[in-house]
């Protein structure tokens, strides 16, 4: 299977660290791991109950190269969105991996 093409839409990795500064309170940095790109599935959004709110869960899959360094506690930052990663599927025998995530809604 090609996947030339596929891979066109430019996305961020972010990795979050909380750092203590002079004070002592808790800071959070975000560091840009890579920039790269992404073939992007849409879920579908729906609608969810959180503490007595209506909020709009949007879903997405990222596929990215299996080259691509991430692990489940980094963010992915896509059109000025962030989105926290659910799951990461290695496919090695195409080369992808296949990364769920939910919209951060904070």
């Amino acid at each position: 299977m090609s996947s030339a093409g596929l891979y066109n839409t430019p996305i961020r990795i972010i990795k979050t660290k909380y750092e203590q500064d002079i004070t002592g309170s808790m800071v959070k940095k975000d560091d840009c791991v890579i920039c790269t790109r992404a073939r992007i599935m849409h879920n579908g959004g729906g609608r969810g109950n959180e503490n007595g709110d209506i909020a709009y869960l949007y879903n997405k899959q990222f596929q990215i190269h299996r080259y691509v360094q991430c692990i489940g506690y980094d963010e992915v930052e896509y059109q000025q969105r962030r989105y926290r990663i659910l799951e990461i599927e290695d496919n090695q025998d195409y080369q992808y991996k296949m990364i769920t995530t939910e919209e951060i809604n904070d």
